[in-house]
């Protein structure tokens, strides 16, 4: 007949490492950080969305006078051809969701 017995063993403790992540802002040339202040369409993954680009972070930016674009027209035109203002001075788009991005 077999016995369970308990025997001493030898384990290694492991230390896990963990870093925190700081948010920080470097002034870089290029991207979205040179459009500060002007007039910016973004593709998005379900809508296009034009405003005045205000804030960038890591996560997202920030749009005053938003507009939901819902046809174009000709991308060299220099007015859309169907947009409508977002019912807030404000709004946020997630930098994950834009696909790309230019000055009007």
């Amino acid at each position: 007949m077999k016995r369970m017995k308990q025997v001493p063993k030898t384990v290694e403790k492991v230390v896990e490492k963990i870093t925190e992540m700081e948010t920080t802002f470097v002034e870089e040339e290029g991207g979205l950080l040179t459009l500060m202040g002007k007039k910016v369409n973004f593709h998005a993954m379900n809508y296009n969305y034009q405003g005045i680009l205000t804030g960038v972070n890591t996560t997202e930016i920030e749009l005053t006078h938003p507009k939901v674009v819902f046809e174009t027209g000709a991308y060299d035109a220099k007015d859309l051809k169907y947009a409508e203002s977002i019912p807030k001075d404000k709004m946020f788009l997630r930098l994950s969701a834009i696909e790309a991005y230019w000055e009007q």
